[in-house]
């Protein structure tokens, strides 16, 4: 779940975290991921909405722009940017996350 560092933002994400708890009874595949900087740090955020803390992305809205609404912007200039740098990253280290759960899964049978 993507969520700013602000009040309105985590109280939106509140309820719409309670919303999916109702739906689906667990959250235990969700996780937030934390946009921008703000007042709380991401694990505050995290905590507030009771998920596992995921990652953090810099607002970057020039790029983030060019990826929602297919702005202009050259490929080059996309892998310099500050969120597809970020983002690439946390897919690493998502990945190596989950490769290392599915192998200890694997160990213990």
């Amino acid at each position: 779940m993507a969520v700013r560092r602000s009040v309105r933002s985590v109280h939106a994400a509140q309820d719409a975290s309670q919303r999916l708890r109702q739906q689906l009874g667990d959250l235990s595949t969700v996780s937030a991921l934390v946009v921008g900087d703000g007042p709380y740090s991401a694990g505050e955020v995290a905590k507030a909405l009771q998920l596992p803390l995921a990652g953090v992305l810099p607002d970057d809205r020039t790029a983030a722009a060019v990826l929602s609404d297919a702005g202009t912007a050259s490929l080059k200039t996309m892998r310099r940017s500050a969120l597809l740098r970020a983002a690439t990253s946390l897919a690493v280290q998502l990945v190596a996350s989950t490769e290392h759960v599915a192998a200890a899964e694997a160990v213990a049978g």
